[in-house]
């Protein structure tokens, strides 16, 4: 028996050397784990937060565990709001775009904030910009960063979630999540088999129709797929409703507004060897890069728009601009360009 075992290690340790060797694209940390409610780990680095009393759901990312931030002063603010791109997901801090957007300022007096969350929709994005209004004064500048991922029934991802907590054999599957992402990832191995197993069990070669969500997954709504296009048009106008709103009571603090269009890797035609599931935006009815800037543009909303600068980089087929495996979080190459584009378009007036 020990004999066996022995054997089997010995089987699985040269599997792990052949996958390092030959599949070295599966090389990339994909450690998550949450130490404690102000410190997690995304792909292998450590993000520590502040939290501040303006909002229990958002937090401001700091470089250092038990860092506290002033966050309201008399100085000039550039507050940014967003998700888990905000976040910096499995990006140094000083790597994240907000971050490299300060560095670059020539006027070092301006205080650069960055509020984020992440598994939300656009409605708690836009209250939480509400709520840290009390932190801005009148010509301070506001960013929301929109995701495409934003477009999306947030009410029915909990009731599902609930639903899901019911049965035993999703707490065993969840469970079993914690262990591969903490602990199991470490092996090129397992991440290579994860990868090829979640396309056999996913739908990523049948028509748009046969595939449903499985052809857009999470900009499902954003792009309008087929069978999403009536939920689609009601979350879309619903956004564009609060977007106003927000626009609204900025303009009456005299808070200049801008929206960040963070990039996703299948609008990139380099990107097919990190698209695992084969997203297809031939899928979708509508542009959805064209219907957020037309919503911008009609209401006047000022816009940071970095995916210009992000198929230039096309001509480089190694010049990858988000993780593996990842359509969704940019890596230090994708923040470096979205920071350019911030200092590119952002008045400080």
């Amino acid at each position: 028996m020990l004999k066996l075992g022995l054997t089997s290690l010995f089987f699985i340790f040269i599997l792990e050397i052949f996958a390092r060797f030959f599949f070295p694209q599966f090389n990339y940390n994909r450690i998550f784990y949450s130490v404690d409610g102000k410190h997690s780990v995304f792909n292998g680095v450590d993000t520590y937060n502040y939290f501040d009393k303006t909002s229990d759901l958002f937090s401001f990312r700091v470089k250092n565990k038990n860092e506290e931030l002033e966050i309201k002063s008399d100085k000039k603010k550039i507050l940014i709001i967003g998700d888990s791109v905000t976040l910096g997901l499995g990006v140094e801090f000083d790597e994240v775009y907000y971050q490299k957007f300060a560095s670059n300022l020539k006027n070092k007096n301006i205080k650069v904030l960055a509020a984020s969350t992440i598994g939300v929709n656009y409605s708690p994005i836009f209250q939480a910009s509400k709520d840290f209004l009390s932190i801005l004064n009148p010509k301070d500048v506001l960013v929301y960063q929109f995701n495409y991922n934003d477009i999306i029934s947030h009410e029915g991802i909990y009731k599902n979630k609930k639903l899901a907590k019911r049965t035993m054999g999703r707490k065993i599957f969840d469970k079993l999540q914690v262990i591969r992402f903490k602990y199991l990832n470490h092996s090129t191995l397992v991440k290579l088999l994860d990868h090829h197993a979640s396309r056999q069990f996913r739908n990523i070669n049948d028509t748009c129709k046969e595939r449903g969500v499985n052809a857009l997954g999470m900009y499902s709504y954003a792009f309008s797929a087929e069978g999403f296009e009536t939920e689609s048009l009601i979350l879309w106008k619903d956004f564009e409703k609060k977007l106003i709103e927000l626009k609204n009571k900025l303009d009456e603090k005299n808070i200049n507004f801008y929206v960040l269009i963070s990039p996703i890797s299948i609008q990139l035609e380099n990107h097919n060897s990190i698209n695992r599931l084969n997203l297809d935006t031939k899928c979708s009815s509508i542009d959805g890069h064209k219907n957020i800037l037309n919503i911008l543009e009609n209401n006047q909303i000022k816009i940071i728009d970095p995916l210009k600068k992000f198929r230039l980089s096309q001509e480089d087929n190694f010049n990858l601009l988000f993780h593996m495996d990842d359509t969704n979080h940019p890596n230090p190459l994708g923040h470096d360009i979205m920071s350019r584009e911030m200092l590119d378009k952002i008045s400080l007036n």
